[in-house]
């Protein structure tokens, strides 16, 4: 697990030597890595992350404005494109990791795969991205590195969302125990329960029930 922490690190440093981290945002279960310091006792409550994949959210619209080659990037830290020919998905496999970027679906989702052009990348178009795109905040990496992730409050309802759609059991399981281990934690916290609270409240009415494990 050390060799993947310290893999990710070294991502999320030449991201941001190349000025490419201020317009991305880091999604999916490595968040918890700075959530448990968020939280009194978080590293007691939230469960041990295991996960191999490292997601990267793509906000759109995107305002990047300068050119950085992120492709070549992730090549020459040993990461290889894997291409599928029917969608235009590009993934980023290495042995420890793999590296997926997305992006909030638009319009009626009919475009599944949105090319990055000044990344030279491109995205995956996911609904309710949106939640987490609309709280974005900030964490300290390696005490002087500042890096977007969702809020703790926000991700903890995208988790119950998504957790719905799965059709692997064992990966919607995971979602709703690592879900209602945030969740709990911001529901015991006077801050986070109010702002956990006021996203649910603007959530749309028809999908509340995606949240009846709350």
């Amino acid at each position: 697990m050390e060799k993947k922490y310290d893999l990710v690190s070294k991502i999320i440093e030449e991201l941001h030597n190349n000025e490419v981290l201020p317009k991305i945002v880091l999604i999916g279960s490595w968040c918890t890595h700075y959530y448990k310091d968020m939280f009194e006792h978080g590293d007691k409550f939230i469960p041990l992350l295991r996960t191999m994949d490292i997601d990267f959210m793509i906000p759109t619209p995107h305002r990047i404005n300068k050119k950085v080659n992120v492709n070549e990037l992730l090549i020459q830290m040993g990461f290889r494109p894997e291409f599928h020919a029917f969608s235009g998905l590009v993934k980023y496999r290495h042995p420890e990791l793999e590296i997926e970027f997305l992006t909030p679906e638009m319009g009626k989702g009919d475009k599944k795969v949105y090319e990055i052009e000044p990344f030279g990348i491109n995205a995956v178009g996911l609904r309710y991205l949106n939640l987490l795109q609309n709280h974005v905040i900030q964490a300290t990496h390696n005490k002087d590195i500042q890096i977007n992730i969702p809020s703790p409050e926000a991700f903890a309802l995208h988790k119950f969302i998504i957790s719905q759609r799965r059709k692997n059991d064992a990966k919607a399981g995971k979602d709703i125990s690592m879900a209602k281990a945030i969740g709990e934690l911001c529901l015991n916290s006077d801050i986070y329960k109010e702002k956990l609270d006021m996203i649910f409240f603007h959530y749309p009415q028809n999908g509340k029930e995606k949240f009846w494990i709350l």
